[in-house]
């Protein structure tokens, strides 16, 4: 074999597209996926048998190799046993394939992909488990490739291995989402179970699952509460609810959507669930046109922080006119730099568009009300104290202008809806 060999040639182009990242690689970089597939290819080729034993033989994937190079009798390889054995107690992979990629997966969080090739290198009594055509069955390939190995175990994968459910029929994976809901003793939320994957069937209108859409109809509750769902778990999930009674509730949720269309391997989970697909799709749509045309209107847009006020003791919505109009008449500190407005979960972030510094932060407790003045268009400004709000007796109006009044009636909305969620939190 020759050591220009396609495969290898293609793994060190994927190694080297990871090499060049700065900071941590997530499964957002598209060549994860590339070069774990390349690798199942090259522990594939030209495997045959694996020798449990003198007088036993057996035909065998890869992940019965993988797992026969975390042997005790190899040396020091505790991070790769962990990760064997991380794979063996994961209860969401159920075949052999997708046990080895999970290990596979797992092994670049724990940065010990190159151990076993190592190993098989080290250990002449397997040295029949690959044909000598294939990588592995080569002693040039297979160094070639331990060095490749060597080269991104050094790199820092900050990947998701949770989202693992799939990982028996694709590489591709779902878009996943974890969310904290308040707590309550009922969601809101009928389930049915298709293999073994509990799929979200009915959302109840106001419940604490529907607000903003944090559940929607096909997609699958994975974990909660910590707890992996399986089918064993029907019949019980009141029961873990029980158990974490006044406290938030955890959901890791696999998403029915996936990029512009549906995640493919939950289509016929979603038809044998007898859930309407046209009415996700449909709603799907109506999202990607909505936020394409929202990212037009932000790309026109631009936000000024024009200058802030005291309002004394006064923290209400009708403060907010008189202190847009003493902003704009000269009074208060003017400010009237150009700034970039966050709307994060847990409060409001100006930071400066210049140089990325903060300049204001403030939680939605401390925010005591928000808004805009009717006769003038454009400005809009809240109101916040240093603390909790119930307890100040010192607010200050913060004043903002932007050219796009759709973003302002995002920006007021987002702030009304961390107001009311912090406070009914606590």
């Amino acid at each position: 074999m020759s050591v220009s060999d396609p495969l290898l040639k293609e793994i060190k182009g994927y190694a080297q597209q990871l090499l060049a990242v700065e900071g941590p690689i997530t499964d957002t970089n598209e060549y994860v996926t590339k070069f774990c597939e390349c690798l199942e290819k090259i522990f594939q080729q030209g495997l045959s048998c694996v020798n449990y034993s003198p007088m036993t033989f057996r035909p065998s994937g890869i992940w019965d190799w993988l797992e026969l190079m975390a042997d005790n009798r190899m040396g020091e390889t505790y991070s790769y046993q962990m990760a064997v054995n991380n794979v063996k107690e994961c209860t969401k992979v159920k075949k052999n394939i997708g046990r080895a990629r999970l290990l596979i997966r797992t092994c670049l969080v724990k940065k010990c992909l190159h151990v076993p090739v190592h190993n098989y290198l080290m250990f002449t009594d397997w040295k029949h488990v690959f044909s000598s055509q294939s990588i592995l069955g080569d002693d040039i390939l297979c160094q070639i490739l331990y060095s490749v190995l060597l080269w991104v175990g050094r790199l820092n994968f900050a990947l998701d291995l949770n989202n693992s459910r799939f990982l028996d029929s694709t590489w591709d994976l779902p878009v996943t989402n974890k969310i904290e809901l308040v707590p309550c003793k009922k969601m809101g939320i009928t389930v049915i179970f298709v293999e073994g994957k509990a799929i979200c069937f009915d959302i109840q209108k106001n419940s604490v699952a529907a607000e903003d859409d944090a559940v929607e109809i096909g997609d699958i509750i994975d974990e909660l509460n910590g707890n992996v769902i399986t089918t064993s778990s029907q019949g019980t999930l009141n029961n873990l609810m029980r158990k974490t009674a006044g406290f938030p509730i955890s959901i890791y949720l696999i998403k029915a959507k996936w990029k512009n269309n549906l995640f493919p391997p939950m289509v016929p989970l979603l038809i044998a669930a007898k859930i309407d697909i046209s009415a996700i799709r449909q709603k799907q749509l109506t999202e990607i046109d909505t936020k394409s045309l929202i990212k037009q209107e932000m790309a026109k847009s631009s936000i000024t922080f024009i200058g802030h006020i005291s309002t004394g003791s006064l923290g209400d919505v009708k403060q907010i006119a008189a202190g847009i109009n003493q902003i704009l008449s000269g009074k208060g500190n003017q400010i009237d730099s150009l700034v970039t407005f966050e709307c994060l979960d847990l409060g409001v972030k100006v930071t400066e568009k210049a140089d990325t510094k903060v300049i204001l932060k403030h939680s939605y407790m401390e925010i005591s009300s928000c808004g805009c003045a009717v006769d003038i268009p454009y400005y809009f400004a809240y109101i916040a104290s240093d603390g909790l709000c119930s307890q100040s007796d010192s607010f200050v109006c913060y004043v903002f202008h932007c050219n796009v009044q759709t973003e302002i009636d995002t920006i007021l909305n987002s702030i009304g809806q961390g107001f009311k969620r912090t406070h009914y939190v606590v």
